[in-house]
């Protein structure tokens, strides 16, 4: 299995008080288990504990997301 950086936006649930926050970050993609149906779904993973589990509890909004290739003949690239 190949890891694959890529480069997550959209918004999650906020700290307190209800609504959301933007989120940007720079992400790995290493699972491809067998919920994640479809070619445009991916699972967030937020961590472990009660926090964690009420937040990811709550992720149901669209997020935009891009995979980062290395340049074709990229002499520094791995196979």
């Amino acid at each position: 299995m190949a890891l694959r950086p890529a480069v997550l936006a959209g918004r999650i649930a906020a700290r307190s008080g209800g609504g959301s926050v933007p989120l940007r970050r720079l992400v790995v993609a290493q699972d491809t288990g067998s919920a994640i149906l479809g070619p445009a779904r991916g699972d967030l993973y937020l961590g472990t504990g009660a926090r964690a589990g009420a937040v990811a509890g709550l992720l149901r909004d669209p997020a935009r997301f891009v995979v980062l290739l290395p340049k074709q003949g990229d002499a520094g690239a791995a196979p």
